[in-house]
């Protein structure tokens, strides 16, 4: 018995993740008044997140579904953030959970959350861990403490608070695993969420640092040797995809970045260490090849800079780089994915009469299709300019001066300007609107409407842009080249068509 249960674990730990299977997740809420259920489903390699939801039927019932190749976090939520929590979930899983939709409360709703079926025990484990980080949170993570450190420490002094911060959450582990006694999944997946927040202090600082020491130069080198510390990277942190993910990306635009941008300038000797521009993909992407021993870090700071190109719909750099780098990334679950992305925008951008009709067709039965049917209606013979924004995105604030300047500049055109204000309390738009002054035509989309928008448009993050042009087709999306700062000559193109 022994040697079989050694067996079934080493080929668990085996396993080649070569195709993906389908996770099944279902429930009931008790006492329902909401009337829906939500899904975030983070896959490893990629910024976006795949967004579910479902209605509930009359008794609180629902189904959710999607496919995965790897053990995946995903983030259920039943009304607002409080009601939020995280599920592990497995290839060929089939979950299912209860809990009351009455209680607003967080500490007490999460005690009345129970699952059964498979992966029962790892869920409940992470109910309880969710409860001690609840009730004891990190005090050095504070964000009063984190920010005033952040913002106010020289680099010795962050140092020390850094080592401080390490220790903190190395007893934290401990307590957490005293008290509630969680199977080894479940305590792996705390430890690195947990430790996460030490590599989030770490490269965060960074940019505090730069911004308040403007032309001062920062030792990123040196500083960075602590991204260090969590590699190799273990098979065992792949369920932790959300926070692999956010390291992955730290780990490349904070170590290997720099040390590529380093390398370069020194073996041709630059003047000033400036780079050209259009060599900095190739650096990065041959530099990430030549110099990251760690093969699950390469593959990882690959798929960063490979999926950037799609999501900004740089196709051409994405295809120059292709064959190599389908050649390196040898984990079917990192790959496969990322050709699968880029082949539907090829076929996408072939034929955008027949995307466009079915962004709409999706729309069909949802409360935001009235607010999308009233743009195009009004709008019609006209281009398009769509800002999917939020009242928390500092980005998306900051760049409304340009859009503005923009929209000036294109007086006389048949160019439409469309904000759209998604995932934000109302007041805090109208508040918004107010002191901006925006020109253009403004609407406020509630929970529901913002999660169908984003189901059906693919919005990721904020700002998200959209182009349709004069026929109500959608020609561009979520580009560099919709930024209110290059996007005049684009507009410009189908507004004269």
């Amino acid at each position: 018995m022994l040697l079989l249960s050694l067996v079934i674990k080493v080929e668990a730990q085996q396993k080649p993740y070569n195709k993906p299977e389908k996770v099944i997740i279902t429930g009931q809420v008790l006492n329902d008044n909401v009337g829906q259920v939500k899904l975030d489903v983070y896959q490893l390699g990629f910024e976006d997140k795949t967004l579910i939801d479902t209605k509930l039927d009359s008794l609180g019932r629902f189904a959710l579904s999607f496919e995965t190749y790897l053990p995946t976090e995903v983030r259920f939520q039943y009304g607002n953030y409080t009601r939020e929590f995280p599920i592990l979930t497995h290839p060929k899983d089939s979950i299912h959970l209860v809990f009351d939709g009455a209680i607003e409360d967080r500490e007490a709703f999460l005690k009345s959350i129970k699952f059964s079926g498979d992966a029962q025990r790892s869920n409940q484990d992470v109910v309880k861990f969710e409860q001690f980080v609840l009730s004891k949170p990190l005090k050095l993570f504070s964000t009063e403490h984190f920010n005033f450190a952040r913002h106010h420490y020289d680099v010795p002094q962050y140092e020390s608070y850094l080592d401080s911060l390490k220790q903190e959450i190395e007893v934290y582990n401990k307590d957490f695993v005293k008290r509630f006694k969680p199977n080894e999944e479940v305590r792996l997946w705390a430890k690195f969420r947990n430790k996460n927040k030490y590599y989030y202090a770490v490269h965060s600082y960074i940019l505090a640092y730069v911004s308040r020491h403007r032309g001062e130069k920062f030792p990123i080198i040196s500083y960075t040797e602590r991204l260090k510390e969590l590699l190799p990277l273990k098979k065992s942190l792949l369920i932790n995809t959300l926070d692999l993910n956010r390291f992955a990306n730290a780990y490349f635009h904070f170590r290997i970045n720099p040390m590529a941008k380093n390398k370069y300038a020194s073996t041709h000797k630059l003047k000033y260490n400036v780079i050209p521009f259009e060599k900095l993909d190739s650096i990065n992407i041959h530099s990430t090849i030549d110099d990251v021993a760690d093969p699950l870090m390469r593959d990882l700071a690959l798929m960063n800079q490979m999926e950037s190109f799609l999501n900004e719909e740089n196709i051409t750099s994405f295809e120059a780089y292709k064959t190599l780098v389908e050649k390196e990334i040898k984990e079917p679950y990192l790959i496969k994915p990322l050709i699968k992305k880029y082949n539907k925008i090829v076929e996408r951008s072939k034929n955008l009469k027949s995307y466009t009709k079915k962004v709409m067709a999706s729309l069909e039965g949802t409360k935001v299709k009235p607010i999308i049917d009233s743009i195009w209606l009004a709008n019609k013979g006209k281009v398009i300019y769509l800002d999917c924004w939020s009242t928390y995105c500092g980005p998306c604030i900051a760049q409304m001066p340009t859009a503005k300047e923009l929209h000036k500049r294109l007086k006389g055109y048949d160019v439409a300007f469309v904000y759209l204000c998604l995932d934000s309390p109302k007041h805090l738009w109208e508040k918004r609107l107010n002191k901006l002054r925006q020109p253009g035509q403004h609407f406020y989309l509630d929970d529901i409407q913002s999660r169908e928008m984003a189901k059906a448009f693919g919005v990721r993050t904020f700002p998200y842009h959209l182009l349709v042009d004069k026929n109500g087709i959608i020609v561009k999306q979520d580009c560099e080249e919709l930024d209110p700062r290059h996007a005049e000559a684009l507009i410009l193109e189908e507004a004269e068509k």
